[in-house]
């Protein structure tokens, strides 16, 4: 079981609201429940933003472009004797 700590937040009243309605309709198990998966899922979009905005970065980096291409032109051959393997028997 995930230790919990017990916290007080202020939001907006028509969101609570909201949050009660879907609790009533049985859409989500309790208030916390419903505030505990919103935050997990705003700290997952959060930490995909993070990512995406890295591979962003990336592509303007002219040392990490350098080097990919390196890998690349390393494992070429490797690459293709491995789509040659795979290719069914004419």
């Amino acid at each position: 079981m995930t230790q919990k700590i017990r916290t007080t937040l202020a939001i907006p009243v028509e969101l609570l609201g909201n949050v009660d309605e879907a609790v009533r309709a049985g859409r989500v198990v309790s208030r916390n429940e419903f505030i505990a998966a919103a935050i997990r899922h705003e700290l997952e979009r959060m930490q995909r933003e993070a990512i995406d905005n890295e591979f962003e970065a990336m592509a303007e980096d002219e040392l990490y472009q350098r080097e990919s291409k390196r890998i690349c032109r390393e494992y070429e051959y490797a690459d293709r004797e491995t789509l040659r393997a795979a290719e069914p028997d004419s």
